[in-house]
């Protein structure tokens, strides 16, 4: 007697290259069911490698990158919506506030770490690490202030509205979150002037090192601490994928997208206990 299991439908729907077909049954799939179809859409498509500076990350091929029967499985992947799904994450509908409290919250966090540990440079203690923590740590605490200050209803105010009141915190979370992205793409484009010198060590480092072997256990080295770093955020701080790429990339490991891209690549790999899925 064959015991063996039933294929899922959505295979064959895969084999016939039914795109729009699929991009319908996977909104009625189970979460698990949704990450099979994403890793399968994502092994038909294939991925591309970009790399600018010592910034690099994987990402899914363009419609325009693929032959004309695998447009409609990456125009799926480009929509961003089986992923989010598949991987638990509310990237959609979260509102502004909560994506700052959370963001805000392990920044906070970081900083007083920061503050916390030996200088890594010399000089100037209004130039060392941790005054740039204690300064960051100070203008965080007075936006979370400023937002907590609109839910106050004022009892003998007749003209207050709690949901007008909610809706000003949106838009000032909404700023928040939409300045700190802009401050970090700010910073890193600064920071661009520095990496040439940083990839001039890293040909050298190669170089001295017989055909990059350094360089890859570098490369390992810091995937593992970005990968337990994120284990950490998602297990011990509640914070899904995107918050805890974020803080990630507010700590310096890497960008967000690569970040992101580390975790979706590695995290089977992981030897731990399953992850919650949000």
């Amino acid at each position: 007697m064959n015991h063996s299991q039933t294929p899922a439908p959505w295979r064959k729907i895969v084999e016939e290259k039914d795109w729009s077909s699929l991009d319908a049954y996977w909104r009625y799939a189970r979460q698990g069911e949704a990450a099979d179809i994403l890793a399968a859409l994502r092994r038909a498509v294939g991925t591309t490698k970009i790399v600018n500076g010592v910034e690099h990350d994987i990402i899914d091929r363009e419609p325009a990158e693929v032959p004309a029967d695998l447009v409609g499985a990456a125009e799926i992947l480009r929509e961003g919506e089986l992923e989010a799904y598949a991987m638990g994450e509310d990237v959609y509908l979260q509102p502004y506030r909560e994506q700052w409290a959370e963001l805000s919250g392990q920044v906070l966090k970081d900083c007083r770490e920061l503050e916390a540990l030996p200088e890594v440079t010399e000089g100037d203690a209004s130039m060392s690490r941790q005054l740039h923590a204690r300064v960051a740590r100070g203008e965080l605490a007075w936006i979370n202030r400023i937002l907590a200050a609109m839910l106050v209803a004022d009892d003998d105010d007749p003209n207050d509205d709690p949901a007008l009141d909610a809706a000003l915190q949106e838009h000032m979370a909404t700023v928040a979150v939409k300045a700190f992205i802009a401050g970090q793409h700010f910073r890193a484009a600064l920071g661009k002037v520095h990496e040439v010198d940083a990839i001039r060590g890293e040909i050298n480092l190669e170089a001295a090192e017989h055909g990059g072997e350094v360089t890859s256990l570098l490369n390992k080295d810091n995937r593992e601490r970005i990968m337990a770093r994120m284990i950490d955020l998602i297990r011990n701080e509640g914070l899904n994928v995107t918050s805890a790429a974020w803080a990630c990339a507010a700590e310096g490991l890497a960008s967000q997208s690569a970040v992101r891209s580390t975790w979706y690549r590695h995290r089977k790999t992981v030897a731990t206990p399953p992850l919650p899925q949000t």
